[in-house]
C-alpha cells in the first residue's frame, strides 16, 4: 500500500514522470477522498492532469512542492528508474494530448455577450 511507503526523494523520483492521484495523496499525507475533492475543485497542492476519467500528477511538481529538488538537478533528465515514459493515452494509441486538461489551474469562463 502507498501509505506504508517512506517517501524519500529517490522513492518519489522512481515513480516516473507521472503518478496517480492516490499515490500523490499518500506523499502529501492526504486521504484518497480528500485528494479527489481537492483535485475536482482545482485546489490540490500541485497541478493535476485529468486524462479521460483519471487523474495524473507530475512527479516533478511533487518534488518541487516538497522542496526535494536540488539547484543543479537538470529539469530534463531522464526518468530516474530507467523505465520508458508511461503511455497515458490508452492501449496502443498514438501519443496525444487531446482530451487532456489541467484541473489545477482551470481557465476562467469567458462571458459572451
Amino acid at each position: 500500500m502507498t501509505r506504508d511507503i517512506v517517501w524519500t526523494a529517490d522513492a518519489i523520483r522512481a515513480l516516473g514522470p507521472f503518478t496517480t492521484l492516490q499515490t500523490a495523496a499518500a506523499i502529501f499525507g492526504l486521504s484518497k477522498t480528500h485528494a479527489y475533492d481537492l483535485a475536482a475543485t482545482g485546489t490540490f497542492p500541485v497541478p493535476v492532469l485529468k486524462i479521460g476519467h483519471r487523474y495524473r500528477v507530475p512527479v516533478a511538481a511533487i518534488l518541487t512542492a516538497a522542496h526535494l529538488t536540488t539547484p543543479d538537478e537538470p529539469h530534463d533528465r531522464p526518468n530516474a528508474s530507467g523505465a520508458e515514459a508511461a503511455d497515458l493515452t490508452g492501449a496502443g494509441s498514438p501519443a496525444s494530448i487531446d482530451g487532456v486538461k489541467s484541473v489545477a489551474h482551470p481557465h476562467p469562463r469567458r462571458e459572451t455577450g
